[in-house]
């Protein structure tokens, strides 16, 4: 998985040095298909998507990529 979001990554923060001396803390924003990826993913029961309320708070945006 860390490949797959490093690959594609439009942004990456250094934010230092980890307790492992030969490794580092990082922080990348995840495109748009990532962040779809798993908003689908989180959809597991397809009974459950129509649940009232369900939509209203939990949805992703296609024009902005947010969920």
């Amino acid at each position: 998985m860390v490949n797959e979001i490093l690959n594609d990554a439009q942004d990456i923060v250094l934010i230092g040095p980890s307790s492992d001396r030969e490794k580092y803390v990082f922080a990348v924003a995840p495109s748009r298909e990532v962040k779809r990826k798993y908003f689908d993913a989180t959809l597991t029961n397809p009974a459950e998507q129509n649940a009232d309320g369900f939509n209203r708070y939990w949805n992703f945006n296609e024009k902005t990529g947010d969920i």
